[in-house]
């Protein structure tokens, strides 16, 4: 019976200090969202690798993700909430091929992130949302 009880409370102890854990939605710590990608009003172009880093801009405020943006749509499920920079990756094969310094081929591209988005974007994240668009 002793046992028992013992067994209950470290139990009950066990999951009281578990119920701060974890980070996701529920816990206000992240959000998730989805979204489109466009430039100028027009969808990426189709050959293109692209990425979104999402990064707070305050310690202790979450973890920096990277998320693929694939045929000019991305989804981010554990986006740090808060005041976060949004940095943007979208390179376009040049169809230019070079020999490296080991003579190994190396295929060169262009970034299509306008200038002025180059330091990053501003946002604040505060709920989910499958409608967080970016337009460059």
């Amino acid at each position: 019976m002793a046992l028992r009880i013992v067994s209950l409370i470290a139990l009950a102890l066990s999951l009281g200090w578990c119920s701060g854990c974890g980070g996701g939605a529920s816990s206000g710590n992240t959000a998730h969202l989805k979204g489109a990608v466009t430039i100028g009003g027009q969808p990426l172009p189709a050959d293109v690798e692209a990425s979104i880093l999402f990064r707070p801009t305050q310690s202790g405020q979450g973890k920096t993700v990277s998320v693929p943006v694939i045929n000019g749509r991305y989804d981010s499920p554990d986006t740090p909430t808060g005041a976060i920079k949004a940095f943007f990756t979208i390179q376009q094969p040049t169809g230019r091929v070079f020999d490296n310094d080991r003579g190994a081929p190396i295929k060169e591209s262009k970034s299509l992130v306008p200038d002025k988005y180059g330091a990053g974007l501003d946002l604040t994240v505060s709920d989910d949302s499958d409608a967080q668009n970016f337009e460059l």
